[in-house]
């Protein structure tokens, strides 16, 4: 068996570090989010939300960061890719042959 370094990758997509930041400032007091504290949480959030977590003594090994995309198109599958490391300069827009209504009403319905 081969002795490789093991990478643990978390996307907060549809719940971004922004969102993190604002219920943690609307909670106000003493959030308990242990793991994700040491791996970093702390270091992603600004200074005012960042005091509202608890800490606890963070592993050396880990690394976080916030990332800026630097592709054309905001999709969801484009983000992810340009995580892993290609960025496309490509405009893509979702659903542009679907009727507007058409894209409301699916949305809709899925609730």
């Amino acid at each position: 068996m081969l002795n490789r370094p093991t990478v643990l990758l978390i996307v907060l997509d549809a719940m971004g570090i922004p969102t993190w930041g604002n219920l943690i400032r609307r909670h106000g007091h003493n959030v308990n989010l242990p793991n994700l504290a040491a791996m970093g949480l702390g270091d992603l959030l600004d200074e005012n939300a960042a005091k509202l977590v608890v800490t606890r003594s963070r592993d050396a090994n880990t690394y976080a960061t916030a990332l800026r995309q630097a592709s054309t198109s905001t999709d969801s599958l484009i983000c992810h890719q340009e995580a892993m490391g290609p960025i496309t300069t490509k405009k893509y827009t979702p659903f542009s042959r679907w009727p507007a209504t058409r894209v409301l009403a699916s949305a809709k319905s899925s609730h």
